[in-house]
């Protein structure tokens, strides 16, 4: 039987993405994070469902996106960096965003899927 590469995540392996917001009040944000395995995706999901209020929901997406993001181009009001990897100053973002990044990161798997069907069906039609 020939082997069939497939969708192997390492601990190197980052890809970049844009998140657009849905109005114009919120920035656009280009980043690089690291896709994630079903297993943290689990891990996610029961950590967010066990948070007892609002700041333990903050605080389990602000580790989550601290441990897989890689790079943005958020900056602060006086033009220095936001680090993406400080759970504290991820909580300083605005919730709109750090959600939409959130749940892009999370849902990439399932976009990637869609979009190779995507692409099957418009080669298969042409």
């Amino acid at each position: 039987m020939d082997g069939q590469p497939c969708a192997y995540y390492g601990e190197r392996v980052q890809r970049r993405d844009v998140w657009r917001p849905p109005h114009d009040a919120l920035p656009e944000v280009a980043y690089t994070y690291r896709p994630l395995t079903m297993r943290q995706i689990a891990e996610y999901d029961e950590q967010l469902n066990k948070a007892a209020n609002a700041e333990a929901v903050s605080t389990v997406v602000c580790r989550f996106l601290a441990a897989h993001l890689t790079g943005w181009n958020l900056v602060k009001p006086d033009g220095g960096p936001v680090d993406c990897r400080d759970v504290k100053e991820l909580g300083r973002v605005d919730h709109n965003v750090l959600t939409g990044l959130m749940q892009r990161i999370r849902d990439s798997r399932s976009v990637e899927e869609a979009e190779e069907k995507n692409s099957d069906a418009a080669s298969a039609s042409s």
